[in-house]
């Protein structure tokens, strides 16, 4: 059998000086790497922990002090073991428990910075635990027939565990020969944002303190509260993994409070209401359609509206807008929500002149869509916890008559599916914004004439155009 895979995923062991994940030390580590075409690659090292190794361990994995004593430290490893695994998924047994969190430890200890964001955990021993509740020695007689020789040698538990999981998938009917159904399957006690089990992710994707006197809060919830008990966790005895999470999220409230209004660049979603896309002669996409606009496409507050010389035909178009409050690429659907707070206004000028001749050219159409002043966004944003999002019901006014009039449950690709979709091809930024699709009734505009939007009753904006 060979896994089934999008991109490579290293198998690995380690051993160390102890079981403390923010003290201990590596003094062997082997890695198996699995190429999606089944190709594999592998090294083991031996690694000068620069501590003692405790006599009670040495007896474990027969490695002493005088075995590893001219053997490279980790600091001089580290970038080639960085490298071996950049862009891989992660497997083991008792990884997710011991064998991560430690390799973490490690690397952000000699300044190279190590995230599991974009990468899957698959943990051999959970599924096993799952399924037979064995050790590695039983697992490797009981799925693969064989005794396991050198137990506790990292290049031999490596091996066993990466041919115990293939036997695994062999043997359940229930496994999926899949890494994110493996990585969600082999999850214990919910997933952690810190891999250590300081912090973890709540049943809505938030993430939530796992112990103490703020047990299952939300993070954005204690910052709230007590900011200083933030401060407290970098000065305590906790793992540099779990203080870097905790650090992250304080450093993007404060970004997020300083940010406000800054925007990083601006993506739109096309033909996201049926009846527009109809009214415009233009199919349904089976898909989010997007293009981008720049960051000068923003209206200056308190600004008009100008007309640009190049167009006789522009049209507004209303849209809400999302604002990403943390950043991200490859983002599951489920947790798209942990992305944005806030829900905005906004029009789409659009010259369509410029666009239909584009069109029929078949050039792209972005000088249709993107020069200065085309972005119009309203300043004040709701906190979408006060609103329904599946229906927001928003309309634009010209010249104190009502001209459009959407509402979020009908468009084709909701929040979430377009924050997942885009993020496959873009990494998200904190202050982009994604302005979400126009429902019927667009039209032009002209020199004169004033547009005020509505988020429900509330005033979003009013823009005079000249």
């Amino acid at each position: 059998m060979n896994l089934k895979l999008e991109k490579p995923i290293v198998f690995f062991d380690l051993e160390t000086t102890g079981v403390q994940v923010a003290k201990d030390r590596i003094v062997e580590i082997s890695i198996l790497k699995v190429f999606p075409n089944g190709n594999k690659e592998s090294k083991t090292w031996l690694v000068n922990p620069t501590i003692p190794i405790p006599e009670v361990t040495t007896a474990i994995h027969g490695i002493s002090d005088e075995k590893i004593a001219n053997e490279p430290t980790f600091d001089q490893l580290a970038v080639e073991i960085s490298e071996l695994i950049h862009n891989c998924d992660l497997a083991g047994f008792n990884s997710n428990k011991f064998d991560i969190p430690l390799l973490a430890e490690e690397f952000l200890r000699v300044g190279i910075d190590f995230s599991m964001e974009n990468r899957k955990a698959v943990d051999i021993q959970n599924i096993f635990h799952k399924l037979e509740q064995r050790t590695l020695v039983a697992a490797y007689k009981f799925y693969c027939d064989k005794d396991l020789t050198n137990a506790h040698s990292a290049e031999a538990d490596t091996t066993a565990t990466f041919e115990v999981l293939l036997a695994q998938l062999d043997k359940y009917d229930e496994l999926e020969n899949d890494v994110n159904f493996l990585s969600e399957f082999s999850q214990r006690g919910g997933k952690f944002a810190d891999m250590a089990g300081f912090v973890r992710f709540n049943e809505k994707g938030e993430e939530v303190l796992s112990f103490g006197k703020y047990r299952d809060v939300t993070l954005a919830q204690i910052w709230k509260d007590n900011p200083g008990y933030f401060s407290w966790i970098n000065q305590a005895d906790f793992p540099l993994y779990t203080k870097n999470v905790m650090k992250n999220f304080a450093t993007k409230m404060k970004l997020q409070k300083k940010i406000q209004f800054l925007i990083m660049k601006i993506i739109c979603i096309g033909r996201n209401y049926v009846n527009h896309a109809k009214e415009l002669g233009n199919a349904i996409p089976s898909e989010p359609l997007f293009f981008l606009k720049p960051n000068s496409a923003i209206q200056p507050k308190g600004h008009p509206f100008f007309i640009p010389f190049f167009s006789n035909d522009i049209h507004y178009e209303v849209e809400l807008v999302i604002k990403i409050s943390k950043a991200g690429k490859h983002i599951e659907e489920r947790f798209a929500h942990n992305y944005y707070s806030q829900i905005g206004l906004g029009i789409d000028f659009t010259a369509r002149d410029i666009q239909q001749e584009c069109k029929e050219k078949g050039l792209p159409w972005e000088k249709a869509k993107g020069f200065d002043g085309s972005a119009q966004i309203s300043r004040t944003f709701i906190d979408k916890s006060s609103l329904d999002l599946n229906n927001i019901s928003f309309s634009l006014e010209k010249n104190s008559e009502q001209v459009q009039i959407g509402n979020s449950k009908d468009m084709c690709f909701n929040f979430d599916t377009i924050i997942a979709y885009i993020s496959k091809f873009y990494s998200l930024k904190i202050g982009d914004l994604i302005y979400t699709g126009t429902p019927e009734g667009v039209g032009p505009v002209k020199a004169g004439d004033k547009l005020k939007g509505f988020i429900g009753e509330q005033e979003m904006f009013k823009v005079l155009v000249r």
